[in-house]
């Protein structure tokens, strides 16, 4: 998805984080993504590359100038996080071992370490794996012992049923 900058200029962030609404309307256009000048993202994160210049004078200040309440550069090369908020866009930076707060999203706490070092992507999804097994063996155990239950409770009402019917028949023959 890109973001409009100026008039002809969009940036493609790596990441960007929006409300679910403003997502699902961005999603139910035909044709490109481009946000327009009055759709702003919470929050835009860029991961420096080959052009890190750009990242860090360009794209910071158009992003700026358009209003992103909070931008994120992120920079491998260099180990740290830089942070730009809508206070006056005041630059922190986070380093290795600091933990990176969004002013955006007070909840949202990351260490500088995991986000500069992630995971790799099929340690990602082998972790995923086995807690959707541990999450299927569980409904699978609890659909089991409801089963067990609702035969336990079937049986006891038969056993009621026919305990009733002995005592009608009981009281029959008085």
């Amino acid at each position: 998805m890109g973001v409009r900058t100026e008039e002809n200029t969009s940036r493609i962030p790596d990441v960007i984080v929006c409300n679910h609404s403003f997502w699902d309307n961005v999603c139910s256009r035909k044709g490109a993504a481009v946000l327009d000048f009055d759709e702003k993202p919470l929050l835009v994160v860029e991961v420096t590359s080959q052009n890190w210049r750009q990242d860090y004078t360009t794209k910071r200040a158009e992003y700026d100038g358009i209003g992103i309440p909070e931008y994120w550069i992120v920079d491998p090369e260099r180990s740290r996080i830089q942070l730009s908020g809508k206070a006056n866009y005041a630059i922190k930076y986070f380093l290795p071992g600091d933990d990176v707060q969004s002013a955006q999203f007070p909840d949202l706490i990351l260490p500088v370490d995991r986000v500069l070092s992630p995971p790799h992507v099929d340690y990602l999804i082998r972790e995923e794996k086995e807690l959707r097994q541990q999450l299927e063996q569980q409904m699978n155990a609890e659909r089991q012992r409801a089963d067990e239950e609702r035969q336990r409770a079937n049986a006891e009402q038969a056993l009621r049923q026919q305990m009733n019917a002995e005592r009608q028949r009981a009281d029959a023959e008085r």
